[in-house]
């Protein structure tokens, strides 16, 4: 596939990660009273579980990366490392191509929240980026400021290549 554009882009939510390792401090706090007050125990076994899935939920939201790829015929979309958030979008299934930037007024009026189960969002924090309408009644929505910034040379790059670009 020759890419006409690729970005990877990074979780860059710092409160979700400190709330993280605030829990994670307070379940080592609460593991090492445990041991010392009750020697090792079946509530310790917990605090133990609890800290390795808090280490896990950090780690997984510290990787997480969310990566476009927009081809001559093809338009992929993955959130790593969640292998079920992958999307292959041929051309033919698009119906419409539409660049958006949203103000703030729109964004706490809930545009960005999908009520609808035939709309697919794909956010990393930005409030500008793409929209794709299927055919098949499906809105795909990625969030995505570079997308945003190069949209004027991204849509005349796939309208030569025949995507339905508004």
């Amino acid at each position: 596939m020759a890419k006409i554009f690729k970005e990877e882009q990074r979780f860059h939510e710092p409160l979700s990660k400190v709330l993280l390792v605030i829990l994670a401090l307070a379940a080592v706090y609460n593991l090492i009273e445990q041991f010392l007050n009750k020697g090792w125990n079946e509530s310790t076994n917990y605090a133990v579980m609890g800290l390795l899935a808090l280490a896990a939920i950090y780690f997984g939201v510290r990787y997480m990366r969310m990566r476009i790829k927009i081809g001559r015929n093809k338009f992929r979309i993955q959130v790593r490392p969640l292998p079920w958030s992958y999307r292959e979008i041929h051309r033919e299934e698009v119906e419409c191509i539409q660049f958006f930037r949203m103000s703030e007024a729109a964004l706490s009026g809930g545009w960005a929240i999908g009520f609808n189960p035939d709309t697919k969002i794909f956010n990393f924090g930005d409030r500008s980026g793409m929209v794709l309408l299927l055919k098949n009644g499906e809105e795909i929505r990625v969030f995505s400021r570079n997308l945003y910034r190069q949209s004027d040379a991204l849509a005349e790059q796939m309208k030569e290549l025949g995507w339905p670009v508004e």
